[in-house]
């Protein structure tokens, strides 16, 4: 039975990968930054109707670009990150699932960087963009699931199901507010709806990220400090 240990893994490695971790941290804290300020730099820009996307051409653009790529090979890594530390957690399967799920959303996001929604490359952009968000709605349900089982997880457990939910519920909002033929276009309110899943679905990256940098805990519940394991 897992169990929250992660003696399996060289104390060496395992600080390196803790410190990795971070990876999950960086990467979505710098996207929405970037977007951020492109956005308020650029004329005539509105984050409200305007999706996030648009920033990625013309004045600006190869850096939101260039982040939203780096954002995406920082994900890969953190998904082998994820999958090594909470081996003691989670069975082989969920594991590798979840793995495969956060590589695909890292693939996903630095193809959307790669591919912007000029005409020419829109239809690979939003093949990136939906790919990542399908496969990561889907771990944050089936992650969410399997840390319910043990005690000193259930409560990230809960929360990985709640992201997966409301996940659910902002890519629908989003999409239907964004599609130029939805009848909820005319709100203009989908760029506001993007920011708001972004936000929200990288967090849970934000949030695991820096759980799996602290380390694991003891049965009080107290840290493990990362220097205690160089010995």
């Amino acid at each position: 039975m897992p169990n929250d240990s992660d003696d399996r893994v060289p104390g060496g490695e395992r600080v390196a990968l803790r410190r990795l971790a971070l990876t999950g941290v960086v990467g979505p804290i710098l996207s929405v930054l970037v977007f951020t300020v492109a956005g308020a730099l650029r004329p005539g820009y509105s984050p409200v109707h305007q999706a996030i996307s648009a920033l990625g051409n013309g004045a600006g653009g190869r850096l939101v670009d260039a982040v939203a790529v780096a954002m995406g090979a920082g994900l890969v890594v953190f998904a082998v990150v994820f999958a090594t530390l909470l081996r003691p957690v989670l069975g082989r399967g969920v594991r590798r699932f979840a793995a495969v799920c956060i590589v695909l959303d890292g693939l996903g996001v630095a193809t959307a960087g790669v591919f912007t929604d000029a005409p020419a490359t829109t239809a690979l952009h939003t093949a990136g963009a939906s790919l990542g968000a399908i496969s990561t709605l889907v771990a944050f349900a089936v992650i969410g699931v399997a840390l319910r089982r043990d005690a000193r997880w259930r409560r990230w457990g809960g929360y990985s199901l709640a992201a997966a939910v409301v996940a659910l519920a902002l890519v629908a909002a989003e999409y239907a507010l964004l599609m130029p033929r939805s009848p909820l276009h005319a709100l203009h309110v989908g760029g506001l709806l993007e920011r708001a899943d972004f936000v929200w679905h990288y967090a849970w990256y934000v949030a695991f990220g820096y759980r799996l940098f602290r380390g694991p805990v003891d049965a009080a519940g107290r840290v493990e400090p990362i220097s205690s394991e160089h010995a």
